[in-house]
């Protein structure tokens, strides 16, 4: 059985307690705002590790958007209408400027390779367009995370920009919570 077979059916109960429901509130709130800076409401939104669906009410102004992740066990539990596809983070099945959006709220700390992960957003994603996503600093709240088993794969601030910045990416907003960062960024 794989990791996210037993996490799936517990991952959006334990969201909904303290004190996880106040930081993932503080985040909601950061991303929120993140988003609606953008001014238009993405056409074309690409949602990368969708997970159980948790965040995806930040995007309800998205006029198409589409689900992936790398897990078919999260998949499973996601019960949208939108399409949804399995697919990771660091190989979208997409052509090149595919999307005028793209989203990542969760998902960095579980790739190893960042500038590839950052290639691959900025490959499906039109020029001049979005790509908000969060990650995970080296605080002890997260190294607490690996008590469920969690291979995280925590960056500092610096390490984020430098990965953006070797991927072209013009950094225009960042908002920080307890556990997590909350990054917009565009396509240069």
């Amino acid at each position: 059985m794989s990791y996210w077979a037993w996490k799936a059916p517990l991952y959006s109960c334990v969201r909904t307690l303290p004190p996880f429901k106040n930081f993932l509130e503080a985040e909601s709130t950061n991303l929120s705002r993140l988003f609606a800076s953008t001014a238009t409401a993405p056409v074309r939104h690409l949602d990368i590790g969708s997970g159980t669906g948790d965040s995806l009410a930040l995007f309800r102004a998205s006029a198409q958007l589409i689900c992936s992740d790398a897990s078919a066990a999260m998949l499973r539990r996601l019960s949208i209408p939108n399409p949804k596809l399995l697919a990771h983070a660091e190989a979208l099945p997409f052509a090149e400027a595919t999307f005028d959006f793209v989203s990542a709220i969760g998902v960095l700390e579980y790739v190893r390779a960042a500038t590839r992960f950052f290639n691959e957003a900025h490959r499906v994603l039109q020029p001049q367009g979005y790509f908000l996503f969060t990650s995970a600093p080296r605080v002890p709240a997260n190294y607490l995370r690996t008590l469920w088993g969690e291979r995280l794969y925590l960056r500092d601030e610096e390490e984020v920009r430098d990965a953006l910045s070797a991927t072209q990416w013009r950094v225009v907003a960042h908002e920080r919570t307890f556990l997590q960062e909350q990054w917009l960024v565009q396509k240069c």
